[in-house]
């Protein structure tokens, strides 16, 4: 480990979710504006999620068991970056979607490939992992509002310059991250599935696929919900800019609260909010309520993000870090926003965002009903608290 790893991760964590503050919100938008229809933007949304059910777990055991130099997250970068530039030469459904498959196969592993550096650091030199992480917020707060209020004076085309500037960034910042070194043995094929298989994985995989499931209609069609109501993109960015603005809070203060409370009830009072926040948007479309619901977000993603990583963390071996947090993301940004994206983008015509964020606010129910039965079953087991 290097003196400056814990700023590489923070600014690594900055241009992620900055990238992410420009995709999630406005990604659709340029779509839309390409002349998709909903079901079409449903389904290349539905590919990032999809393809990210495979690709993590595939390069984290890969990265467990063969890169100790941790050179691959670079590679990662830069691979995926070539392939996105060439969303600038693709306009039809199947070339964007072409693209975007191959684009989600090299990028996506390169979150959870740095969640492991990063709680491999916070616990051998005492650092907080909120703290370096909340850099991920304050760039997604920063880039969903400025983008929104540069798309009320240039062309949509904008979105793909500034997500390409932020991909070739992090090429540079990923060098100064080391692969997280394994505490065992290496991992085999066998192992790694008596892993997974075990109840309390599947539970918890289960439930954390619940949860994204349920962040569906609000990742793939806020936006074009809002603007249908008749805000401008300069509103909307701020509505998404106020969305983590609470986790900064959450974030700095998160290593005392998962000490106060333990991840298990973090992770509950989470799935809580999660409720709450969606039947906001179900029954009230007033700014008063999507400002509340919005600030809801450092509940129903920053603790709950946090919580899962720190349980991932305790829930497999030393021998698993990468592959874990991998699983982890498989789990829930892949099957869980697969599922969700694709049913909504079915159904978003057909019953609109308010019947969609009613339906979120049950699978909320589900996952925390989950959630009290496992713990429940297994007693005060130690794992996670």
């Amino acid at each position: 480990m290097t003196p400056f790893t814990p700023y590489c991760l923070s600014l690594f964590y900055f241009l992620f979710f900055a990238w992410m503050g420009i995709q999630i919100p406005y990604f659709n938008l340029y779509l839309y504006h390409l002349g998709m229809t909903s079901f079409q933007i449903g389904i290349v949304t539905a590919l990032i999620p999809l393809v990210r059910v495979f690709s993590p777990p595939f390069w984290g055991y890969l990265t467990d068991r063969y890169d100790g130099r941790g050179r691959l997250g670079t590679a990662l970068w830069i691979i995926s970056t070539i392939i996105f530039s060439l969303l600038f030469f693709t306009e039809s459904f199947f070339q964007v979607a072409l693209v975007i498959t191959a684009f989600t196969f090299f990028w996506s592993p390169t979150l959870p490939v740095a969640e492991a550096s990063a709680m491999e650091l916070a616990r051998k030199r005492g650092i907080d992992y909120g703290r370096m992480r909340l850099w991920g917020t304050v760039g997604f707060i920063g880039l969903s509002w400025l983008t929104g209020i540069i798309l009320d004076k240039v062309h949509i085309s904008a979105v793909l310059w500034g997500l390409l500037l932020l991909l070739v960034a992090n090429i540079f910042v990923s060098t100064g991250i080391p692969a997280a070194k394994n505490g065992g043995p290496h991992i085999s094929l066998k192992n790694l599935s008596s892993q997974i298989l075990r109840r309390e994985a599947l539970i918890f995989l289960f439930i954390a696929m619940l949860m994204l499931v349920s962040h569906s209609t609000y990742y793939g069609f806020f936006s074009i919900y809002l603007e249908s109501l008749g805000y401008s993109r300069s509103m909307i960015g701020i509505l998404w800019a106020l969305g983590p603005l609470g986790e900064v809070l959450v974030m700095f203060f998160s290593g005392r609260i998962m000490k106060k409370f333990g991840t298990v009830r973090v992770l509950a009072f989470s799935l809580l909010m999660a409720i709450i926040r969606w039947t906001l948007y179900a029954f009230a479309w007033s700014v008063p309520f999507l400002v509340f619901g919005q600030l809801l977000h450092a509940f129903t993603f920053g603790t709950f993000h946090i919580a899962s990583v720190r349980y991932v963390e305790k829930l497999f071996p030393d021998s698993m870090r990468n592959t874990a947090q991998a699983l982890y993301s498989s789990a829930a940004y892949g099957m869980g926003l697969v599922l969700g994206t694709v049913a909504c983008g079915l159904l978003y015509d057909r019953v609109g965002a308010p019947v969609l964020f009613f339906l979120s606010a049950l699978v909320s129910m589900v996952a925390l009903g989950a959630l009290v039965r496992e713990r429940r079953r297994a007693g005060e087991a130690p794992v996670g608290e």
